[in-house]
């Protein structure tokens, strides 16, 4: 009788906290170090796996329905070795998996679309869709001082049906009502419209592209007008732009609420179950540390100019940070992403970020009549993200719960601005000096929300005991974990992959590469067994 209590208690705790599943796993295969990387789960059950290296084409693993490898195999693109490039988008259309590549051609921007097959790899088609204009040093010293944005190609996949729309920002157009491009496609790379994003009545001279989102067969594209004072005035307004398939012309609506805002960071999502496009807005302090001003704007699609908003202020995450790390912790967290779900409710998530400035002083050197100088100078800058708030929203536009997780990542390369986490949906992620390993995801299943990220055992002691989180640099220490966001304020962590068995045993996932399928509820992502030489697999879950 004992023993059966026991075992039934043992039951009812397992129960009581939620676990991943393992489905399925590959066999293994070498870590992809170098390049582009993501994992797509295909409408008809399969798996596609594409690591796209610049120099040395695009590494293929397909799985069938059951998980068994059926394709491996190198493609090699007619573009070619890339230089300067970057993968905009990937993803499916009618069977197929699309690839948006954008490089530099003797100093030209340019768009690549590459079509491959979804069953066997192979390439399908592949031409140039867009051309940027021809940069010189003049255009150079502009990005760099004057505050010109970068000339770039974005794109936006209607996750509804097969349409998707890319944008060309031409910022070194002389024309202001040029320098914006909207273009649409069907699942069969048809064009359904094309048009210029112009300025209204040519009265702003800058126009900087915001995010894109699908409403039907509508894109709706949101931009950032601006002048100074040299330009006609200093005043600014963000502006969204609607274009309909067959249309040859843009809609512009001037939003006038956020006129002289300065919401130069804003992303959009569609709320189907309000049927209410959602611009969430922040407006940075003047040098500030990542603080700001954050509205969530509510916009009938028919009916542009009229709106409801809310302003996101995170007190109870501020709180909690305070209760658990003492008076002087402030949660400083900026924007990075939006969820919404399809019941209407969504979960805004903000992240602290900061750059840090390493300078070495050099060798001292010596010089006539007994002086020195400093030979040998360096400085760098990193990024680091830590602090974790995340606050969900009812449909009816409630606060149902906060959550805070204390973190800290040392990224080596990589400079994630605000909202990067939405602007790297739909895109491949670049695999550079570990940093793609120190990020989370964020995934909702059967109502409940999940945040999966590496980091160190120890940390969880470390935050009961009021401790700052130990930062994470290398990652042989490291293992994946995933936490329940549930009642507590701060989730209890679970390991993703199971305990780690001995000191060097510990397994990583590579989150920002995963998919995540709600209607099949499988999470794939691609784990790394750091004590095995940097073998790698894909493992099929179910949370």
């Amino acid at each position: 009788m004992k023993c059966f209590l026991t075992s039934l208690l043992m039951l009812v705790q397992l129960a009581a906290f939620p676990q991943f599943k393992e489905i399925a796993t590959s066999k293994s295969f070498q870590e992809p170090e170098d390049g582009f990387a993501r994992v797509i789960q295909m409408k008809n059950g399969y798996t596609v796996l594409a690591v796209i290296d610049l120099k040395k084409g695009i590494d293929i693993k397909i799985y069938d329905e059951k998980h068994k490898q059926k394709v491996a195999k190198n493609i090699r693109p007619k573009f070619g070795r890339l230089k300067a490039g970057n993968v905009e988008a990937m993803f499916e259309t009618k069977g197929n998996v699309v690839f948006l590549v954008r490089e530099i051609q003797d100093k030209t921007p340019v768009l690549h679309r590459l079509v491959v097959d979804g069953e066997k790899g192979n390439i399908i088609n592949e031409e140039t869709i867009g051309e940027l204009k021809k940069m010189n040093m003049g255009h150079g010293y502009a990005m760099a001082f004057g505050g010109v944005a970068m000339p770039d190609f974005y794109s936006e996949k209607d996750p509804n049906s097969d349409q998707y729309a890319v944008a060309l920002f031409n910022s070194f157009e002389s024309d202001r009502s040029k320098r914006l491009e909207l273009v649409m496609y069907d699942g069969d790379h048809k064009e359904l419209a094309r048009a210029f994003y112009k300025s209204p009545e040519e009265k702003y001279k800058y126009i900087n592209y915001m995010d894109m989102t699908f409403v039907g067969n509508t894109v709706y594209c949101l931009g950032y007008a601006r002048n100074t004072r040299a330009s006609g005035g200093k005043e600014n307004t963000v502006i969204m732009a609607e274009l309909k398939a067959g249309d040859a012309d843009v809609k512009l609506t001037e939003l006038k609420f956020t006129h002289d805002q300065d919401l130069r960071k804003g992303m959009l999502r569609y709320n189907a179950t309000t049927n209410k496009i959602m611009l969430l807005a922040f407006a940075p302090y003047k040098n500030s540390d990542g603080r700001g001003e954050l509205w969530l704007f509510h916009m009938d699609p028919a009916k542009l100019s009229a709106k409801e908003h809310d302003e996101i202020y995170p007190i109870a995450i501020q709180n909690k940070a305070t209760a658990v790390f003492g008076r002087r912790e402030k949660f400083t967290g900026t924007p990075v992403n939006m969820f919404v779900y399809k019941d209407g409710s969504y979960t805004i998530a903000l992240e602290e970020i900061r750059q840090v400035t390493h300078t070495s002083m050099g060798t001292p050197v010596a010089g006539a009549n007994g002086s020195f100088s400093m030979s040998g100078g360096s400085s760098r800058t990193y990024t680091i993200v830590e602090h974790l708030g995340l606050m969900h929203y009812t449909a009816d536009r409630k606060l149902a719960n906060s959550w805070y997780l204390p973190k800290d990542h040392h990224m080596w390369s990589a400079h994630p601005p605000t909202f990067y986490h939405r602007q790297r949906e739909g895109r491949a992620v670049v695999l550079n000096d570990g940093d793609q390993y120190k990020t989370f995801t964020l995934l909702r299943s059967k109502g409940k929300e999940f945040v999966l990220y590496n980091d160190v055992e120890e940390n969880d002691k470390r935050i009961e005991k009021g401790k700052d989180p130990q930062q994470v640099k290398g990652l042989k220490a490291c293992d994946a974990f995933y936490f329940p966001l549930e009642k507590e304020m701060i989730p209890a962590r679970t390991f993703l992959f199971g305990e780690s068995t001995g000191r060097k045993d510990h397994r990583l996932a590579l989150t920002p590469i995963s998919d995540f399928n709600e209607d099949q509820n499988i999470f794939v992502t691609l784990r790394l067994d750091i004590h095995q030489a940097k073998q790698v697999h894909l493992v099929w879950m179910e949370p």
